[in-house]
């Protein structure tokens, strides 16, 4: 009897996105389960030293419930009531998806996305079925379905602005095999555009496509240390139904090794992508590109200090048919040391430049002319940043426990005709935490450089502090306070904030309160906020 009714509530009410469904799980789970929150917020505001036409007293009365029936199907409700507004949300379910799972058989049914590979299929959502199936080492999956409906434009949209297109339908498999060392897998996705699903007139430049892609993946593990990884994709794509000689036929090829010792790791990366590579079940990917990247890490003085390192070159323009041509290197090294047992040291530089050559629009008339390579615009740009982290720890006094902390960060950003921009900052700290009570002392001091062209921006100041649980540690309070000094080019400003909370909380209740005051040049706000929460579960 209670199968028959849960077959009657996943047939009548199917959410806007589940997860998967075991069958078993879906027998054996409550009915109904409910979960969720309601809280009130009190606020007061109130700022002098500039006009304020804003209310200075402000509620909001906020909720959501969650409904959980046989433990897949999620109705969530939320609500909000306030003296700026109310809203209140339901669940709907006009776009379903239905995930039923036994064993090791999986169905996919509705309005689904798969992700295979970027290349072949990759989280294109389609309206239809698919399978994936998983018995022992083999894996089978299988799709087919309703990729893109019939829309003509504008007489099928409200606004005007949805771009017609052609009824696309899709089919396509994969099979794959995985043991202990070795993973293979071999893919094949087909997508069709029905030319005659769409009436449009010649000054409509659309054209129904046809697109068959293959691809294999090939994963290998050597000695237990050598990582051999390949994957290789074509595409056939016809532009034009109509005129079928408009075809191409793409690529996609990638390989990699990888040497993994004990206490290091090498690896060097080759990427290749055909220009105008495309694939009728994905939305974005990169094309037109090559990248070449060697990296690896090492571990030295028992595991103490770690070195890491990558260093790579992308390019694009391969056909060399682009009017612009691309050319960036990427390399990046961290170091991390640790000096004691609860000490370390850290830092890390990396770099990012890239190249971009324009050639002018005569070069293709007298392209044998050298002279033309002066209006060439070479654009260059540059960006490294650098930081460097230290923890150590002080001398414990009586049952307080104290650490010191630094840390330096730099940026530049530098682009065409020598602009750049540099930014540094820096801060030292102090914390002590008492293990008996729990409290907690905290002062910092924080420095940043901003130089943006002709823009200089300095900030200093500290920042101070302190926790203390009471009743038992129930009753947390918190209090802080921060004095900030900025000059922009010759303009002088301090700022001072003043913070302190309270938090209580229950098994299912908290309760909140908070009052701030800041001020800068004669002005500022005050703000109070006290809140209580309670918890459905």
């Amino acid at each position: 009897m209670r199968g028959e009714i849960v077959c009657f509530v996943l047939g009548c009410i199917i959410p806007h996105s589940l997860l998967s469904q075991d069958l078993e799980k879906v027998l054996k789970s409550k009915p109904v389960e409910a979960h969720g929150s309601m809280q009130m917020q009190h606020m007061l505001n109130r700022r002098y030293g500039v006009a304020d036409n804003n209310q200075m007293y402000n509620y909001v009365l906020s909720g959501n419930l969650n409904l959980k029936l046989f433990g897949v199907i999620d109705a969530p409700f939320q609500m909000l009531f306030s003296n700026m507004g109310s809203r209140f949300t339901q669940p709907t379910y006009n776009q379903t998806a239905f995930h039923p799972q036994y064993k090791w058989a999986k169905l996919h049914l509705g309005r689904i996305a798969v992700n295979w590979s970027p290349q072949t299929v990759g989280g294109h959502v389609f309206q239809g079925v698919a399978s994936d199936l998983t018995p022992g080492n083999l894996t089978f999956s299988a799709l087919y379905g309703r990729f893109q409906q019939a829309v003509s434009a504008p007489l099928d949209s409200v606004s005007g602005n949805v771009m017609p297109s052609y009824r696309r339908m899709g089919y396509g498999f994969r099979a794959g095999y995985r043991q202990k060392n070795t993973h293979m897998q071999a893919t094949y996705f087909q997508a069709t555009d029905d030319n005659g699903s769409l009436k449009i007139g010649p000054e409509m430049e659309l054209k129904p496509l046809y697109n068959r892609v293959w691809g294999v993946l090939c994963d290998h593990v050597l000695f237990k240390k050598l990582m051999l990884h390949a994957t290789w994709n074509r595409s056939f794509l016809i532009h034009d139904l109509h005129e079928r000689q408009t075809a191409s036929l793409k690529q996609h090829y990638m390989g990699s090794v990888t040497w993994q010792g004990q206490k290091y790791q090498w690896n060097v990366t080759y990427e290749h992508t055909d220009p105008d590579y495309r694939t009728l079940g994905a939305y974005y990917f990169n094309n037109d590109m090559e990248n070449v990247s060697v990296g690896g890490n090492v571990q030295a003085l028992k595991g103490k200090l770690n070195l890491s390192g990558q260093a790579g070159l992308q390019r694009d323009n391969l056909d060399n048919r682009k009017s612009s041509s691309m050319r960036r290197w990427v390399y990046s090294l961290q170091v991390q040391c640790r000096l004691s047992k609860s000490s370390m040291l850290s830092g890390s530089y990396s770099s990012f430049t890239s190249f971009t050559n324009t050639r002018p629009f005569t070069d293709y008339l007298q392209p044998s002319n050298p002279m033309l390579a002066w209006d060439t615009l070479n654009f260059r740009e540059i960006s490294e940043s650098g930081n460097v982290q230290l923890s150590l720890p002080m001398p414990k006094w009586g049952k307080w426990q104290g650490s010191f902390s630094g840390n330096g960060l730099w940026q530049r950003n530098a682009g065409a005709y020598g602009s750049k921009s540099d930014f540094y900052n820096t801060g030292i700290g102090l914390l002590g935490m008492h293990s008996g009570s729990g409290a907690s002392l905290s002062l910092q001091m924080n420095a940043g450089h901003n130089m943006a062209g002709v823009v200089n921006v300095k900030n200093m100041g500290p920042v101070f502090s302190c926790s203390l649980p009471l009743m038992d540690k129930k009753l947390k309070t918190t209090f802080s306070w921060s004095h900030i000094v900025s000059q922009i080019i010759n303009q002088r400003k301090t700022m001072q904030s003043l913070r302190f909370q309270l938090s209580r909380q229950w098994k299912i209740q908290s309760l909140q309160a908070m009052f701030q005051v800041q001020q800068s040049q004669g002005r500022g706000f005050l703000q109070a906020t006290v809140g209580y929460q309670v918890v459905v579960k």
